[in-house]
């Protein structure tokens, strides 16, 4: 069993300095769920 928790969030995109890939957290979490929920 695998548990991720918060890997990405809702804060201002204005002051993200990293991880770049984190602030499209729709994205992230659709990705996400290709890996995971086959």
């Amino acid at each position: 069993k695998v548990v991720i928790h918060r890997l990405t969030g809702d804060g201002d995109k204005k002051l993200l300095v990293a991880p770049l890939w984190s602030a499209n957290k729709k994205l992230v979490i659709n990705e996400l769920s290709k890996c995971y929920y086959v």
